[in-house]
C-alpha cells in the first residue's frame, strides 16, 4: 500500500486533528497499554465529540475532518 502524506481540508481541521490525537492517546498510551483490550481503546464519533467538548461551530469542522480521514 502506498503511503501518502496526511492533508487536512483546512487549518481548523488540522487543529481538531491534534485535539483528536490527544484524546485518542489517552486511551491507547501509558502504563499497561500493551495489555488493553481493543474494546477499551475504540471510540465512537459521539464519544470523541463529547470528550473534545466541541463548540457548536466546531461540530461541522469535526465532521469534515472525520470524512477526510475516511477517504
Amino acid at each position: 500500500m502506498v503511503q501518502k502524506p496526511i492533508r487536512y481540508p483546512n487549518s481548523q481541521c488540522a487543529e481538531l486533528a491534534i485535539r483528536l490525537h490527544r484524546f485518542e492517546a489517552t486511551k491507547v498510551a501509558g502504563p499497561g497499554s500493551s495489555r488493553r483490550k481493543i474494546t477499551d481503546v475504540l471510540w465512537t464519533i459521539e464519544e470523541a465529540k463529547l470528550a473534545l467538548e466541541l463548540l457548536e461551530e466546531e461540530q461541522q469542522t469535526f465532521d469534515k475532518l472525520i470524512k477526510s480521514l475516511q477517504e
